[in-house]
């Protein structure tokens, strides 16, 4: 009610006004208003308290099960997870075959994985993956024509595409 007082008064004031003053209150605005404001004293125990009863009411968020994630994040993702095993991949293989070690270290550790069926698959899909699709979104990223969500889709299907083939040649023809 009080706010509706002030604005009425302030466009009393602007209506009754001369030229003069017109010209002068040119720039303020048409009609003004206030607000107003309670103010709590608060203790910080009972502050506590309260944050503590807000966090305990508050629901668990289940943004995993109704976010839907964009293709885009999806594609920067796998790229970002493709490059990481392709790092550890090849600096495993670097760290087993240093001047120090016997030379049979890295050998006895390939013969490991590939005995246990499960594993050499996975692995081997895994690199296959990683190598074809990095490589395609590599090749193709920087050749778009422009940088917008569509031609992002587009070079993230043509990765996925050539992830998968290479992983296929890979596990059912290597």
């Amino acid at each position: 009610m009080r706010a509706l007082r002030t604005m009425n008064a302030a466009k009393r004031r602007l209506l009754s006004a001369t030229p003069t003053q017109m010209i002068h209150h040119q720039h303020t605005p048409y009609l003004m208003a206030a607000r107003h404001l309670d103010v709590k004293v608060v203790s910080a125990k009972d502050n506590a308290q309260h944050t503590k009863q807000l966090e305990a009411d508050r629901p668990i968020s289940p943004h995993f099960t109704i976010y839907k994630w964009p293709f885009a994040g999806l594609a920067s993702g796998t790229q970002r997870v493709t490059g990481f095993a392709l790092v550890l991949g090849w600096t495993t293989a670097g760290l087993l075959s240093l001047p120090g070690l016997p030379i049979t270290v890295l050998p006895i550790f390939i013969e490991g994985i590939k005995s246990v069926p499960f594993i050499h698959a996975l692995v081997k899909g895994g690199v296959a993956f990683s190598f074809g699709y990095h490589g395609t979104k590599n090749l193709f990223m920087p050749r778009l024509p422009r940088l917008d969500v569509e031609s992002v889709h587009k070079a993230a299907t043509y990765a996925i595409i050539g992830g998968t083939l290479c992983m296929g040649i890979a596990v059912f023809v290597l």
